[in-house]
């Protein structure tokens, strides 16, 4: 957790929004919960991480518990997938995939949608972006995933 912590400073220094819980802990959804690594904890711990025009984020308590069905709930690009489905099969296919994949980072920067996750299985974090949702691997852990962030190999805006 020691990379996330040097993260935390990376984010102040530039104008991330940085809100820890207050009142009480929240869990990531019970498919992953035990199963993301100590990102279950960041969730537990933050109520918001954002950049300065709230157009990135990181999926935490206030992504998870959203109730605003005018903006995007922390399962939105599974919702998008499932909605470009034309059968059974595929939707079988993206709830399997979306059960191992968390989103931890959502964007709307730049016009695009794009996503960071964190494979359940493996702890390699991906990278995807419309329209296709087509992932690459980025990092092969989260330590990796923001030492590349600080060292600005990974560029969120």
């Amino acid at each position: 957790m020691k990379s996330f912590e040097k993260f935390l400073t990376w984010a102040s220094k530039n104008n991330w929004q940085i809100i820890e819980n207050v009142l009480s802990e929240y869990n990531p959804p019970p498919v992953y919960r035990g199963r993301i690594g100590y990102f279950e904890d960041i969730i537990k711990k933050y109520n918001r991480i954002a950049n300065p025009k709230l157009t990135t984020w990181f999926v935490v308590s206030e992504c998870i518990n959203n109730t605003d069905p005018n903006s995007f709930s922390w399962d939105e690009f599974k919702k998008i997938s499932l909605n470009g489905c034309i059968d059974e099969i595929g939707k079988n296919t993206v709830e399997q995939w979306w059960d191992n994949h968390f989103p931890i980072i959502m964007s709307v920067e730049n016009g695009l949608y794009e996503y960071y996750t964190i494979d359940a299985i493996s702890g390699k974090i991906g990278y995807a972006f419309e329209p296709f949702f087509e992932e690459e691997i980025v990092a092969e852990s989260l330590d990796d995933f923001f030492d590349k962030i600080i060292s600005e190999e990974i560029i969120l805006n």
